[in-house]
């Protein structure tokens, strides 16, 4: 089985097991869950630092249609220390796609990348990693539905890409309150630039298309993000 191929599916039997409430997201446990939870955690700042902001996707990177709605500096608390982040993000112009992209950039602060590596970075998503996953989220009441991996052989950055799909009806937080009944699917690619980590987020309701293709857009933010950072 290839990288690409593991998948895993919620069951109304699996085991939940609860993770260890850390404070500010571990190294160790750096996968799109844990990384939304330390976003939650964030200081918002001015979008200052140029050579971060120089290393996220702009509007020439995405099809037309896609508008932006978010510029944004971040303070991201980790193990090691705080990390400076840039964020960007886009939304189709029609109000009822639900379509979003958000590109992530940040400097990891002195010995986090250290720390990841020794660590096992990057993952190897296999079948037990994937179930990890879903047990996670059970534990914690997220309504992780699907969990598979996606191919990120060839690009520059280490790191790993997962497709997750949440059930929104059994969430109370729904980015679309008018039709909080879908299903939505998140594309995470996360890869590592020697300090930096980069994240790219491409959003959307999972019964529809998404309207941007999520692995040609990750190699836009690798080749941009390998040309400014590395």
């Amino acid at each position: 089985m290839t990288v690409a191929e593991a998948t895993w599916a919620a069951s109304p039997t699996a085991a939940a097991t609860a993770p260890p409430d850390e404070g500010a997201l571990g190294i160790r446990a750096l996968d799109p869950l844990s990384f939304l939870d330390a976003l939650e955690e964030a200081t918002l700042l001015p979008l200052a630092d140029s050579a971060l902001t120089a290393a996220l996707i702009g509007p020439g990177d995405l099809p037309a249609g896609f508008l932006p709605f978010l510029e944004q500096g971040l303070r991201v608390p980790l193990e090691t220390g705080e990390a400076e982040t840039a964020a960007r993000g886009f939304a189709r112009a029609e109000a009822d796609t639900g379509t979003f992209v958000l590109h992530i950039v940040m400097r990891l602060p002195p010995g986090g990348r250290q720390q990841m590596e020794a660590q096992g970075w990057p993952p190897a998503l296999g079948p037990a990693e994937l179930e990890r996953m879903m047990k996670e989220a059970a534990a914690t009441g997220l309504p992780l539905r699907q969990v598979r991996a996606l191919d990120v052989a060839g690009l520059r950055g280490e790191g790993m890409g997962i497709q997750m799909v949440l059930a929104l009806q059994d969430s109370a937080q729904t980015p679309w309150d008018q039709r909080p009944e879908e299903a939505m699917a998140m594309d995470f690619y996360l890869l590592a630039y020697g300090e930096h980590l980069s994240v790219l987020i491409v959003g959307w309701p999972h019964d529809r298309p998404s309207g941007v293709d999520s692995a040609a857009l990750a190699r836009a933010a690798d080749a941009k993000v390998s040309a400014v950072l590395r």
